[in-house]
Formats: C-alpha cells, structure tokens, sequence
C-alpha cells in the first residue's frame, strides 16, 4: 500500500518538478538577456537610470 502511495504522489509532483525547471530556466534566460543587453558596446554611461 505505501508503494502505490509514493507512486501517486511521484506522480503527482512530477508536473510541479517540470514546471519548476521551466520556470528557473526562463529567470536564467531573462538574466542572461539583462547581461547582454547592458552590456551594449554603444552605450552612454550618462544615459543610464
């Protein structure tokens, strides 16, 4: 009985699990992007906020 209790809770946190690692590879992509983008080479410094 405890088996088919773990499976159906594996089974139920595995969507969570995926969605989690979706969601942490969006933010390191956005992080990403907010590095490349400041770092543009043509950028003024007295234009920054």
């Amino acid at each position: 009985m405890t088996n088919n209790h773990e499976a159906s809770a594996n089974d139920y946190l595995r969507p969570l699990r995926h969605l989690s690692v979706y969601l942490s590879g969006l933010v390191k992509g956005r992080l990403w992007l907010k590095v490349l983008v400041g770092q543009r080479p043509f950028s003024r410094p007295g234009l920054r906020r």
